[in-house]
């Protein structure tokens, strides 16, 4: 599979709607290179649109070697 489809399917089934962006970054970044063994570091930058509770936009970079 393809890692943007990866990504796509953890962002979409994602069990805690409660976590902050920055947990699911630091998830989202752990397995994706978890299963992509060929992968020796990755950064995955997380950007959350505003919402009416949160109005402002927010963001998050993840790197792991």
């Amino acid at each position: 599979m393809p890692i943007y489809k990866a990504i796509d399917n953890f962002l979409s089934a994602y069990p805690n709607e409660t976590d902050f962006w920055e947990i699911v970054n630091k998830n989202l970044t752990q397995k994706v290179l978890a299963e992509n063994p060929a992968l020796n570091s990755v950064e995955i930058n997380l950007e959350v649109l505003p919402t009416n509770r949160l109005p402002y936009d927010r963001a998050s970079i993840v790197s792991i070697a």
